[in-house]
């Protein structure tokens, strides 16, 4: 199966660097703006290589949160400089490409320019020498838009014709229920209409439960935030990483308040639950997370400190 090798990648790290290197003194002001330069992390789990790449972002309502009234959650964020003057936060849109040496596989898929701050996706992957036929597989971890919209091409064709598609059952299940989507709110419809476009492309593979999907990956079941949400552990060498969508949020509310979920949550209970049951036990496992819309890359613990919980950022590691 296709894989990257060290040439490619060094051309597309190469390509990075040359972007990064852009001369801006001599552009004018309406030049500057244009120059985009492609958002990744880097680290290792073992000999598999995990790449955060970047989708973009966009600047939501904090009062889009539950469980506690916006004004306490506006000053969780401003207490961490994450408040906009508008009442906004910026929200960002997390993917991983993982390789293990034989096969390439596409954690989620991203918001796909569903606005105008995203869709840099293909770029970036473009920027690495991948091209979407070298994708063997694609595991979301759920079926909100944000994560389901790089699926699938505007003509309504598989974005990544080579790879097989992974996605709890459930979720599957609920995003393509009629009833649901005329009953979902404005928020939720969008989902809605992209799940139907997903469930029908040709290579869909719904699962059931906790399950090894490739050598170094096995889903984690994380059902809660949507019925069929689920993690991704990434295990090698003694060394894993649980990649676990939209478990948390922001370090202004998560993991210190498992009780603040989000509009786009079905079942706020159950969203909790899953937040009571995920936060105590990785901070005993001290566990390596990978969250979509924690601050970019996104890396980090959760970690005890006296009664309540915290977010530790794991260290930027440079690779040689």
């Amino acid at each position: 199966m296709t894989r990257i090798t060290r040439r490619r990648l060094g051309l597309g790290l190469a390509t990075v660097a040359a972007l990064a290197a852009t001369p801006l003194s001599g552009m004018a002001q309406s030049d500057r703006s244009k120059v985009a330069l492609p958002t990744i992390s880097r680290r290792k789990v073992g000999k598999v290589e995990i790449t955060a790449l970047s989708d973009g972002f966009v600047d939501i309502p904090i009062g889009v949160f539950t469980g506690a009234p916006t004004p306490e959650i506006e000053k969780a964020f401003a207490r961490h400089f994450a408040r906009r003057p508008d009442g906004t936060y910026r929200l960002g849109f997390t993917q991983w490409l993982v390789d293990d040496g034989d096969r390439l596989v596409l954690i989620d898929s991203g918001y796909a320019g569903a606005t105008k701050t995203t869709g840099h996706l293909a770029d970036v992957l473009t920027v690495l020498g991948v091209e979407a036929k070298d994708i063997d597989a694609v595991l979301i971890t759920h079926m909100h838009d944000d994560h389901t919209s790089g699926l699938v091409t505007p003509e309504g064709t598989h974005a990544f014709p080579n790879a097989d598609v992974f996605i709890h059952r459930d979720d599957v299940a609920y995003f393509t229920d009629e009833t649901r989507a005329a009953a979902a709110p404005d928020i939720l419809k969008r989902s809605f209409a992209v799940g139907k476009q997903v469930a029908a492309l040709p290579r869909l593979q719904r699962y059931d439960g906790e399950r090894s999907l490739t050598a170094a990956i096995s889903a984690v079941d994380l059902r809660g935030h949507t019925p069929g949400h689920m993690g991704y552990r990434i295990s090698d060498g003694g060394e894993s990483l649980m990649i676990v969508g939209d478990a948390l949020f922001h370090p202004a509310i998560h993991p210190g308040r498992t009780d603040i979920g989000i509009a786009f949550e079905p079942d706020p209970a159950a969203a909790a639950a899953m937040r009571r049951k995920l936060f105590p036990r990785a901070a005993e496992e001290q566990a390596l997370l990978a969250a979509t819309h924690m601050p970019f890359p996104g890396f980090g613990r959760i970690v005890r400190e006296k009664d309540g919980l915290l977010w530790a950022p794991a260290d930027w590691e440079l690779s040689g």
